[in-house]
């Protein structure tokens, strides 16, 4: 499962670095060759919800097999691309698969961890989730400067395989997966126009989001886009009401242990989009960093919080998620206030020990969080739950970069060229982003929960 949140993770990263020379080799400009990162995105942020709830229904391990097989053919279709339409199409085919990956990894924890290691099992899986974001840059340019931008997806097809090999030998059976697949009967049971209506929404909505800043919030492709999935999850909505067996589980939504995590993780998931766009403005801009050594500065972070996300996970097997959560949240407050109160400062000091903090922060936040979902909810629901839990995350990373910009702007109307102006803007983005995560440990706090990690979780095999 690891290989394969990996594999998702990594093509969420690896592509990026190597753009340019796509562009070049097909003769593209920026936009058309942003398509090729932006289509994994939408087909991957559309299908986390449908394929949570399919998971359910038709098997957990039956989903995570079929999602290799698709990742590895689409990975296979983009490395043989002869175009950038069918590289596009390839890129949204193997999103697909990565949606399947990333739900079903997260909710197959428990049929494979013991109770009393749910918290270890997603904190590795967090690991294999941070390593392929942190290595997708470094690995890519490697293997276009050496080999061909191709290599950047058939890499994915060795790892998988082996990754599909061992998920079919050692992966058991368990609940839908025992029986055999009825395709007619599950189409009957399956929520489908809650399906379509669900994907088109997410879709529209992520793309409105994501392509606001560069189109201008008031052009007509990006009001038409949001007023689009405004339209479409509303459709979602009235087809919910109606099913019989909808695609949002009503008990599952009703379920305090689930509703409560899963808004209070919301503020660290607008942080990380925020932070992503404004620190390195900051480090290069305000320090005078080069890119190399923002990517640096950067990946101390990144290396901090793999470190920690076993531990922090496996803790959270001990102690109460609920009061790990929250202290990590406390945590991450200060280390936003010693941040923004330190700007002025000559050298890399604070900014250095703001982003092994918050390292640590996320180390002792991200696996607990999980833990606390899937712990909230019985096995036969954990698909539907992680699939909420994932579009909830993909909706706020790029709702927190609109977020943390519009902040900026607010604050510094003279940009990062004027550097008094600048300085106040990141001040007031990143006391905003303290503010908002003392709110949220308050809130996994002050309502009432058991305190009992995964106690729903069954019996160690």
């Amino acid at each position: 499962m690891a290989f394969g949140a990996f594999m998702a993770s990594l093509d969420g990263s690896i592509v990026n670095v190597s753009l340019p020379t796509i562009a070049r080799v097909f003769r593209l400009g920026s936009g058309e060759a942003a398509s090729v990162i932006l289509s994994y995105l939408l087909s991957l942020s559309g299908c986390l919800l449908i394929f949570g709830r399919l998971g359910d229904v038709a098997g957990k391990r039956r989903v995570f097999l079929w999602g290799q097989g698709v990742f590895l053919l689409g990975s296979l279709a983009c490395g043989l691309a002869p175009g950038l339409a069918s590289l596009v199409a390839a890129r949204f085919f193997q999103g697909v698969g990565g949606a399947m990956l990333t739900v079903s990894s997260y909710a197959l924890i428990s049929q494979v961890a013991p109770r009393d290691l749910l918290g270890w099992g997603i904190g590795i899986l967090t690991t294999a989730v941070g390593l392929g974001a942190t290595l997708g840059a470094p690995l890519g340019g490697f293997l276009t400067d050496w080999f061909s931008w191709r290599w950047v997806f058939y890499i994915n097809l060795p790892v998988g395989a082996v990754s599909l090999y061992a998920s079919h030998a050692y992966l058991q059976r368990e609940g839908a997966d025992r029986s055999p697949l009825d395709l007619r009967g599950l189409l009957r049971r399956f929520d489908v126009p809650g399906a379509l209506f669900s994907f088109l929404g997410i879709l529209l909505l992520v793309f409105g989001l994501n392509r606001g800043r560069e189109e201008g919030w008031t052009s007509p492709l990006i009001l038409g886009s949001l007023l689009g999935a405004g339209i479409a999850l509303g459709l979602f909505a009235l087809a919910e009401r109606r099913h019989p067996e909808p695609l949002l589980d009503r008990e599952l939504l009703g379920r305090r242990g689930f509703r409560v995590p899963v808004l209070g993780s919301l503020p660290g998931y607008l942080f990380i989009g925020g932070n992503t766009l404004l620190l390195p403005f900051f480090l290069q801009g305000a320090k005078g960093l080069s890119a190399q050594g923002c990517g640096f500065a950067m990946l101390l972070f990144s290396g901090v919080y793999m470190l920690l996300s076993g531990v922090g996970g496996r803790t959270s097997d001990r102690i109460s998620p609920r009061i790990l959560c929250a202290v990590s949240q406390v945590g991450a407050a200060g280390c936003c206030v010693l941040f923004a109160s330190t700007l002025h400062v000559p050298g890399l000091l604070f900014p250095l020990l703001f982003l092994v903090g918050l390292g640590v922060a996320n180390g002792f936040f991200y696996p607990p969080m999980g833990n606390l979902v899937l712990g909230g909810v019985p096995p036969e629901m954990r698909g539907s739950a992680s699939g909420i839990f994932s579009v909830a995350n993909r909706v706020c990373l790029t709702l927190g970069v609109c977020l943390y910009e519009a902040l900026f702007s607010q604050w510094a109307p003279g940009g990062i060229e004027a550097p008094a102006s600048a300085l106040a803007g990141f001040r007031a983005a990143y006391l905003v982003a303290a503010a908002l995560f003392v709110v949220g440990a308050l809130w996994i706090l002050l309502v009432p929960g058991k305190d009992a990690p995964a106690s729903t979780s069954p019996p160690s095999p």
